[in-house]
């Protein structure tokens, strides 16, 4: 089962301008069975498959080539964890979007769906108004590092998407589809193995995510390797999360052995300090969620949200709400450390 991807629509301003994000190519591949299987000679050009049909290198390099100088997080060395983290976190952005990509071209074809020259530039129109004209187009195509061939290429996918949704009376048919695609990747995360359980399923890889510190450095899970992680997803405005961060400090305190990580969702580093200052939790290591991004791979609708890591990466317990004591949260930091599922007996 693939992995949840994120709706590319609404990705936030820290990976593309607001005015692009409403032109990426929408796709949550919930249900997809995803094969990882030797590429068969001859297919040095090829990306994926998706049900047969094979996805262009091109397609994805050129997907690639627009993500990376979009991208507008915090810097790491290429070769450091986190560095590799958002490479990967790029490259598999770019295959889900070359797959989008195939998967409209063919499903229009199949149906006979066209696009005209004045469609394309009707849309390329109304993004243009969107973005408060001409001058506040060029700058935001400037920051996403795209030209207006480029944004003409994401208008005509745009309006050949909504048409086909048209013929099949169904809007989110490219959901569906890939939902229910089998798909061989070549390139991206899926083509160093099988990804057979969604992201947060237990005795999985937990989701790859980065974040930044409050001086500001980038960091992500990747640096915590070859340690048992706690991750706790907080928000100072959340009440439950107050007995939370006392529980992690003292667990930290505790079992310096241990990676203890409040991860903060979307807020200011100044407010934080306030927070953690005025609430004594110095020592607490705390991270920033600055897009919501990781929250949303960690599949968090409300705070507080804790995640148990082992030291190879592998999910091992969380809880979905406030932590109850300190017993409980040592016996679930217990999984992590000894890398056992809380579902086993």
């Amino acid at each position: 089962m693939e992995k949840p991807k994120v709706n590319f629509a609404n990705r936030p301003s820290f990976w593309r301008p607001a005015i692009l994000l409403a032109a990426l190519l929408a796709l949550v591949a919930y249900g997809s069975r995803r094969e990882t299987p030797a590429p068969p000679s001859g297919t040095g050009s090829l990306a994926a498959v998706v049900n047969g049909i094979p996805v262009p290198m091109s397609t994805y390099e050129w997907q690639l080539a627009v993500a990376t100088r979009a991208y507008a997080g915090p810097y790491a060395p290429p070769n450091s964890p986190t560095g590799k983290t958002i490479a990967r976190l790029l490259r598999d952005e770019a295959v889900q979007e070359a797959i989008a990509e195939t998967v409209i071209d063919y499903t229009a074809k199949k149906h006979t769906v066209t696009v005209s020259g004045s469609a394309v530039a009707r849309e390329v129109a109304r993004l243009t108004s969107a973005a408060g004209g001409t001058a506040g187009l060029t700058h935001q195509l400037r920051a996403a590092g795209m030209t207006m061939a480029d944004l003409r290429r994401v208008a005509r996918y745009m309006v050949l998407r909504d048409r086909v949704a048209t013929v099949l009376g169904d809007p989110a048919w490219l959901d569906h589809l890939v939902g229910r695609a089998r798909i061989s990747y070549y390139v991206g995360d899926g083509a160093a193995g099988p990804d057979v359980g969604p992201a947060i399923l237990l005795g999985h890889p937990a989701p790859p995510f980065v974040a930044v510190d409050l001086a500001g450095k980038a960091v992500s899970l990747a640096d915590l390797q070859g340690k048992a992680v706690v991750l706790d997803f907080w928000t100072t405005g959340c009440a439950d999360c107050q007995g939370d961060l006392p529980l992690l400090l003292a667990l930290a305190r505790a079992h310096p052995h241990l990676a203890v990580v409040a991860l903060d969702r979307q807020e200011d580093a100044g407010l934080i300090r306030r927070y953690i200052t005025a609430h004594h939790l110095g020592g607490l290591t705390i991270w920033r969620d600055v897009t919501g991004q990781a929250a949303t791979d960690y599949t968090v609708s409300s705070l507080p949200d804790s995640f148990f890591i082992d030291d190879r990466g592998i999910l091992r317990a969380y809880n979905f709400g406030p932590l109850a004591d300190a017993p409980a949260v040592g016996s679930l930091a217990g999984y992590a450390a000894t890398g056992v599922n809380d579902t086993q007996p």
